[in-house]
């Protein structure tokens, strides 16, 4: 914008400039020859030059910003710089005030027009010009962008990436409050070469940064594959803390274990042995139990925290990713600052607690290399971890000693193809060693000698005599049954036979009053009376037959056992029943228990074998009480039935439970609540050799593959030709 009076801001167009030479002071030349403005050209031409070799030098960020707004300040004679840092990656993100100086600074303004001042901020950074922004004190309405100082200020945009689609950096001057347009103009364009300098600056620090960075990522992979060489845990240990000292210029690296009631401290770079009472040890563990966060904590003496907090919210994250603490190593002259590690594994006990007294070289390692930290704090976890693994194993050290480090030679070559054929001979022989053959299945065990009881016919249960578990004896009444219809059949049957006997007694009276009547008439009614006398035969028939189809209902033990019916009452009482459904069954005392196994069909030819050699030896164990064994005999195999549980097919084997197991099985009358009780099997199928017992499934894969080709049946179906 082209300013129409002295009090509008205005941008500064390079184009307007572009005569000036570079490093001319910003100042209204009252006179070429003048020797006063020959010197100050001359000293701010020495500023200029400074800051040029300042921006192409290899000095931190905080240095160079330090130098920079002295510089400025200096040759400007303004009234305060600041440098601002946008605190986010995302265009909206406030600044925050990186470097000031000067009288007038982010600390002058007043807190209710901060708002306004860091929107104008915000709408400088957007349209990424050089600005003038004129005065207006007292500005306090946040949606407005305005200067709330009472002097005119110079805001530059720092070019720190081409790239990136929002600004950074901002540099903002204070200027004197009498100078007019042209003073200005001379002001922001000296502000605005100090800002292509300071973007110069930024994008060569970059660029180192990505050079440091990709060094020490190759450091850091050479060192993880050092860590990773040796296989005994302590030398893991001292190899983890005598690289990381090395690999990142630590003074002291010291190795702890929290997961104990006091820290342990574990090794010490290039230290032999270590005095764990000593101050230094404690320290340490001390150190140590510093608070993370993503495996990542500070300490630095209390003073400085504050500071460091700062610092590292300059990132633009509103969770830093350190903590700091306020644990102090009171041995030391100097305050010592350090830095813990720990791996991003959940509740990993293992920290590297890593010492220095250059407190600035230890923030700027961890802001700058978190992520080789972290990377370097996991594979060191990982190495602890694998050097425990193979130091639990038997003979795993000496395995892994048979294979040459990277890059070394032995002596003596002839010794590895002989160490090589000796493990291999023993391998041989520990597969080939003769191992007991253990086949387990599912089963369930039952007594065999038990009475089943069922409805005689359709009724309704009218009393229940027993309870589940409880001890009858032979023909001892269980449940009675009523039927309805039976009842009225019967008492059909009972007054129709009362009215025969009416009709004979009828036809006796006549017989005997016709004494002396004639021949035919007596015939007649005689031949009515046996009528009669059949018809009573036929209807007591009937109630006897009835009867006995009532005292049937009456549901008795055929046997001296134990009711197995469990909730008997809850499902029978009042209820009406068809013929054939299921009452209860009655277990005999001295029943024996069989046990039906699924064995799978896989494995059914070894229990066949075993049986036929007569090794056969099973125990059955309860599914409810596994440590309980009980042996048992071999009975017979049975047919391919499917597994209830996954469908697949299996064969049927019935076995015997011992005496002993049926004793205990029976005991107080026990027995039906063990009744159709899962359990498994355990068959001993003699000794094969320890690779067989390993591999069968797939040599028995194999060998059926490959009979389908080579012809390992012909003899199965020569012989069932035969």
């Amino acid at each position: 914008m082209n300013p129409a009076t002295a009090h509008q801001p205005f941008v500064f167009s390079a184009a307007a400039t572009s005569a000036s030479p570079v490093g001319v002071a910003p100042i209204v030349s009252p006179g070429a020859g003048d020797p006063l403005v020959n010197d100050t050209r001359r000293e701010i031409s020495e500023i200029v030059r400074e800051v040029a070799l300042a921006a192409r030098s290899d000095r931190s960020t905080q240095d160079f910003f330090r130098l920079l707004v002295d510089r400025v300040l200096r040759a400007m004679a303004a009234e305060g710089v600041i440098i601002w840092h946008r605190n986010g990656d995302h265009a909206n993100a406030d600044f925050l005030p990186l470097h000031s100086l000067g009288r007038l600074t982010h600390h002058t303004i007043e807190p209710q027009s901060t708002a306004a001042h860091l929107r104008m901020l915000l709408e400088i950074a957007s349209e990424k010009q050089p600005v003038v922004v004129p005065a207006t004190p007292g500005a306090i309405d946040p949606d407005v962008p305005a200067n709330p100082t009472a002097v005119p200020v110079a805001v530059v945009p720092i070019e720190s990436d081409p790239g990136a689609n929002h600004v950074e950096y901002l540099i903002e001057v204070f200027l004197e409050p009498e100078g007019g347009v042209a003073t200005q103009r001379g002001y922001l364009r000296f502000v605005a070469q100090m800002a292509d300098l300071a973007g110069e600056f930024l994008r060569s620090e970059q660029l180192r940064q990505l050079r440091r960075l990709r060094q020490l990522s190759r450091r850091v992979d050479q060192s993880i594959a050092r860590i990773h060489q040796p296989t005994d845990r302590r030398k893991v240990e001292a190899a983890i803390v005598d690289t990381a000292a090395e690999l990142f210029g630590f003074d002291r690296v010291g190795l702890c274990r929290i997961d104990t009631r006091k820290p342990t401290l574990l090794a010490v770079s290039h230290v032999n042995k270590i005095d764990t009472r000593s101050s230094g040890a404690r320290q340490l563990c001390d150190a140590a139990t510093t608070p993370l966060t993503d495996g990542i904590g500070l300490i630095f003496a209390s003073d400085r925290d504050d500071e460091l907090a700062n610092a590292l919210n300059q990132d633009g994250s509103d969770d830093a990713p350190i903590v700091t603490s306020d644990i102090l190593l009171p041995d030391s002259d100097d305050p010592i600052a350090g830095v813990v590690l720990a791996s991003d594994q959940a509740n990993d006990p293992i920290r590297i607690v890593a010492l220095a007294s250059d407190h600035d070289a230890i923030e700027q390692l961890v802001t700058e290399n978190q992520i080789e930290l972290q990377r370097f704090a996991n594979h060191a976890q990982l190495a602890l971890r694998h050097a425990s693994r193979l130091n639990a194993i038997p003979g795993g050290r000496f395995l892994t000693a048979l294979a040459p480090a990277d890059g070394s030679r032995r002596r003596h070559v002839w010794a590895r193809p002989l160490i090589t054929t000796a493990v291999l001979t023993l391998l041989i022989i520990a597969a080939m060693f003769p191992a007991p053959m253990y086949i387990h299945a599912p089963a369930t065990i039952r007594p065999s000698d038990v009475q089943r009881l069922t409805a005689p016919r359709d009724a309704v249960v009218q009393q229940i005599h027993v309870d589940h578990g409880q001890v009858v004896a032979a023909n001892d009444p269980l449940i009675t049954l009523w039927d309805v219809e039976l009842e009225q059949q019967i008492t059909t049957l009972v007054g129709r036979r009362a009215v025969l006997m009416q009709k004979q007694s009828h036809w006796n009276e006549r017989l005997v009053d016709a004494s002396s009547n004639r021949r035919e008439q007596n015939e007649q009614l005689q031949g009515e009376q046996i009528l009669v006398q059949e018809e009573i035969s036929s209807i007591d028939n009937q109630l006897t037959q009835l009867r006995q189809s009532k005292a049937a209902l009456v549901i008795r033990a055929d046997r001296d056992g134990v009711v197995d019916a469990w909730r008997l009452a809850e499902r029978l009482s009042g209820r009406p029943l068809a013929r054939g459904d299921s009452l209860l069954q009655v277990v005999a005392h001295d029943s024996p228990w069989v046990v039906d196994v699924r064995v799978p069909q896989n494995r059914i030819d070894h229990v066949q074998r075993a049986v036929k050699s007569e090794t056969l030896e099973t125990d059955v164990a309860l599914d409810a009480n596994p440590q309980q064994r009980w042996l048992a005999s071999f009975v017979a195999v049975g047919p391919a039935v499917a597994s209830p549980s996954d469908g697949l097919t299996a064969t049927s084997v019935r076995l015997q439970l011992s005496d002993e197991a049926v004793r205990v099985l029976q005991e107080n009358h026990q027995g039906p609540q063990h009744a159709d009780a899962p359990a498994r099997a355990l068959f001993y199928c003699g000794r094969k050799p320890a690779a067989y017992l390993l591999l069968q499934d797939v040599i028995r894969s194999t060998r059926s593959t490959l009979s389908l080709y080579i012809g390992f049946g012909d003899e199965s179906e020569q012989g069932t030709q035969s």
